[in-house]
């Protein structure tokens, strides 16, 4: 297969054959036109090409919107993202098809987007839910508005659902260390230990690799997690967002706890002949990450065995902000110490903390740790 080429004044346009007609029989053509140099008809016509020989020509008139999320998952999500991003895309992707998938994209308008969320709404997702599907949808859209294919932006006129503010379901200081004092001889004590006392998402705190942990000045680099793919723990140097990347300080007790705990390990893999193949402080008992719903899924039958009250695992996380919080820590300071993006906790920029600011962060943290196990010591 192959282009012609041809300068209309000061434009290139190029004519390709896209096969016959199935109902007449009669040679069809492809001409693509307002390009400003030769070789950019050329490069265009190339790709036209490509895309012909390897998916077949569907006219833009007549592509669904179906076909084009797929088609966009697979050629620019799929190689550009995370395989838990383009998961929620394939999700996404699923409930077009249940709904508003078999219309034209030419004829897709706000009304199709309604009925989708109303549909959303009716299979009993929650706001959080459905924004991040309404988020998805107009990403797709945005590439159709880019390549010309829909002539306006769709995508600009849908709005998000209001989010109801949700009741975050945490622990007081006081019920934390009732729980860490009755779980001290848990597979999972220093996850939770950790988690509390640092704020770190789940993924976050199994994902630790050893040389991230500085002794000498008892800080924590984050720098991958672990996620769940098909299944299956993996490690993923691509964090939430941008502020995700970041090092943390933790109380000098727990760090000897982590420096024992590590030292243990070693030396046990060692006698057995076990392998920390991805070098993590915590790993199972065969030297693999540890797959995250077994933690939750631990915490939460210890909650419920030990009579606290029930929260998710993620409520650790909340009730180490809330400790920030009640200490009367400035927001920026809880800001990058959780990870959050620039809007999660403010509508500013994000704002990196001072040097100084850090240090007052972990000599408070420091302070009332130590306290603590004085009093349950």
């Amino acid at each position: 297969m192959k282009g012609y080429f041809r300068k209309r004044g000061d434009k290139w346009s190029f004519t390709v054959d896209i096969g016959k007609d199935p109902i007449t029989g009669k040679r069809r053509q492809k001409t693509v036109s307002g390009f400003k140099t030769k070789k950019e008809a050329q490069a265009a016509c190339a790709e036209l090409i490509a895309k012909i020989e390897k998916e077949g020509y569907i006219e833009p008139a007549r592509l669904t919107l179906a076909e084009f999320a797929e088609n966009v998952i697979k050629g620019e999500i799929e190689p550009n993202y995370r395989p838990n991003t383009t998961h929620i895309y394939i999700q996404t992707l699923r409930l077009i098809k249940e709904t508003i998938g078999h219309i034209e994209l030419s004829k897709l308008n706000a009304l199709h987007i309604q009925h989708f969320v109303k549909y959303l709404r009716e299979k009993g997702l929650k706001n959080g839910t459905i924004k991040l599907h309404i988020s998805k949808l107009k990403r797709i859209l945005r590439f159709a508005t880019k390549w010309k294919l829909i002539t306006y932006d769709l995508a600009a006129a849908i709005e998000m659902p209001k989010t109801t503010e949700k009741n975050m379901k945490y622990w007081t200081f006081d019920e934390c260390m009732k729980f860490l004092e009755k779980t001290k001889n848990e597979q999972y004590y220093l996850v939770f230990l950790l988690t509390i006392f640092t704020g770190l998402r789940r993924g976050e705190v199994l994902g630790i690799p050893i040389h991230n942990v500085d002794f000498e000045n008892n800080t924590i680099k984050i720098d991958q997690q672990i996620t769940v793919v098909n299944g299956k723990a993996r490690i993923e140097k691509v964090l939430k967002s941008e502020s995700s990347h970041r090092v943390i300080d933790v109380p000098s007790d727990i760090m000897h706890q982590l420096k024992r705990h590590i030292h243990e390990k070693k030396k046990l893999f060692f006698e057995l002949g076990i392998q920390n193949k991805h070098n993590l402080v915590f790993t199972t008992s065969k030297g693999t990450p540890i797959y995250p719903g077994n933690v939750s899924a631990r915490f939460r039958k210890l909650c419920k065995e030990l009579g606290m009250k029930p929260i998710p695992f993620h409520g650790l996380r909340h009730s180490h902000a809330t400790m920030l919080a009640e200490m009367k820590e400035n927001v920026h300071a809880i800001a990058e110490r959780l990870g959050h993006s620039s809007t999660t906790i403010t509508n500013e920029m994000y704002i990196h903390l001072t040097n100084k600011m850090k240090s007052s962060l972990s000599e408070k943290l420091e302070a009332i740790y130590n306290e603590t196990m004085k009093n349950h010591g």
